[in-house]
């Protein structure tokens, strides 16, 4: 029998490999898909690859890239009966050109792009798809292809539309309920947990989590249920996950601190925190005399971030952090949309939503309502288009504006528990070979007009949305 040992060029058998060597320091700096598929490799690799500390040395590689070269996960709004894609690309942040190309990432055969709203930046390795549509929930692996379906939760209670017709509620019905994913660092495992207000108008808060049969399942929160009148603001927008907590903005016209009726005068509303690991409430003062403009809560290079933004009253951007070992706010950036040069003042002054998505190298990356990123400066105060999602897939006119929040977030390299998977999804995960080539895109004249007609009608949408709002919870 032949010697099966590797020989060199000149005869002599090549040393052994050293598998530690090669799993910490080759096999880390896979992609999480590559990374995966190597446990198929033998019994070793696979015990090596799924141990904690591969998984935590491979995260963090991921992060320091990330960190350097930031990369967001995109997805256009399609309409019901049209798979949706995820993909995923590079931004520059040091004054190169824009991506030319977008890997995909998954293929979801039965989920509407118009009515999906993403959790965020993953969790661990898993992002929450909400379908507003249909009050579905499920997680996938963005990264890996895997995916679960939540099992079903008990109706959330909707708004009554007034004005259907200007409501547009047919498309984008308003639930009271806010849902969440965070992470328990003591049992490692992952929690969905759903604030909302039932169809009796009874406030309650329920957990989704893993049980010891490998099954995921709905049950009340140990901490028993929110404080009263949280329901006034929970629209469908998800909490924010920080450091084992989430965070839930609250309506600052109908409640006080401690979460009871509150008075006409008072302005600094509160943000409801919860403990994942423990399932206990508290609460964080929002910023004196900016609660009224804030716009919504994100997690921002690790610390959380208040938009504020009020377009009536001027044309600033304000950024304030908040962490909970510092718990006073600070002002962490200020963006005069007004004094930008335009194109780029326009653009930023037609946004509904922006929402700030990480900082690098003194540039903070803005992603937007109508599907593009902007890097700003902070030292020059100028800002420029790095990002434009119809440059890779078509987003048809009506739906040149998100409907929820934005379509885009940051995505994580990060190999995440193994999900079961089930029948509910239809996940093709993407190759290799899967780019979208980038394409230079100009309107025509029919497009561009079709575009400023839907534009002003989400304008119209908006306004009555809010007008509704505060005709449900008035002060």
């Amino acid at each position: 029998m032949a010697n099966s040992r590797i020989r060199s060029s000149h005869g002599e058998p090549l040393p052994p490999l050293n598998q530690e060597l090669i799993v910490d320091e080759i096999l880390t700096r896979l992609p999480v898909a590559a990374a995966v598929r190597c446990r198929s490799v033998c019994r070793a690799w696979n015990a090596a690859l799924a141990s904690g500390h591969f998984v935590a040395a491979h995260a963090a590689r991921a992060a320091a890239a990330a960190a350097r070269h930031p990369e967001i996960v995109f997805f256009p709004p399609t309409e019901r009966g049209v798979a949706t894609s995820f993909y995923a690309c590079s931004l520059p942040v040091d004054g190169g050109a824009a991506p030319t190309t977008a890997r995909q990432l998954l293929t979801v055969g039965n989920l509407a792009g118009e009515h999906l709203l993403l959790s965020g930046k993953p969790c661990r390795g898993l992002t929450l798809v909400f379908d507003v549509r249909l009050s579905e929930y499920h997680l996938l692996n963005l990264s890996t292809g895997g995916h679960v379906s939540l099992p079903p939760c008990e109706t959330a209670e909707e708004i009554a539309p007034v004005v259907p017709n200007l409501m547009l509620l047919r498309r984008f019905p308003l639930e009271l309920s806010s849902t969440g994913l965070g992470f328990d660092p003591a049992t490692g495992q992952h929690k969905v947990v759903r604030l909302f207000r039932n169809i009796f108008g009874q406030q309650k808060c329920e957990v989704c989590s893993l049980t010891a049969s490998g099954e995921w399942r709905w049950r009340r929160c140990a901490g028993g249920d929110a404080p009263p009148r949280f329901a006034c603001h929970v629209d469908g927008m998800p909490p924010v996950a920080l450091e084992g907590s989430l965070y839930w903005l609250l309506h600052w016209r109908s409640c006080a601190d401690d979460g009871s009726a509150r008075d006409r005068q008072q302005h600094d509303a509160p943000i409801l925190s919860l403990s994942v690991g423990a399932e206990r409430f508290g609460w964080v003062r929002t910023p004196p005399k900016l609660a009224s403009r804030i716009r919504h809560l994100t997690n921002l290079d690790g610390s959380l971030c208040a938009v504020v933004h009020d377009r009536l009253v001027d044309d600033v951007l304000l950024l304030v952090t908040w962490s909970p070992s510092s718990p006073s706010w600070s002002a962490r950036c200020r963006i005069d949309v007004g004094s930008l040069p335009r194109p780029i003042r326009d653009e930023l002054s037609g946004e509904r939503e922006i929402v700030p998505l990480c900082s690098v190298k003194k540039k903070i990356l803005l992603a937007t309502s109508r599907h593009k990123v902007y890097a700003y400066d902070t030292e020059q105060g100028a800002a420029e288009e790095v990002f434009d999602m119809n440059r890779f897939v078509d987003v048809p006119p009506h739906r040149s504006e998100s409907r929820l929040l934005v379509n885009i977030s940051l995505h994580e390299e990060h190999i995440g528990p193994k999900l079961a998977g089930d029948h509910w999804l239809q996940v093709k995960r993407g190759r290799d070979r899967d780019m979208v080539v980038g394409r230079r895109w100009e309107a025509s004249p029919a497009y561009q007009l079709q575009l400023e007609e839907d534009r002003d009608q989400d304008e119209d949408f908006h306004r009555t949305r809010e007008a509704i709002m505060q005709l449900a919870f008035p002060a």
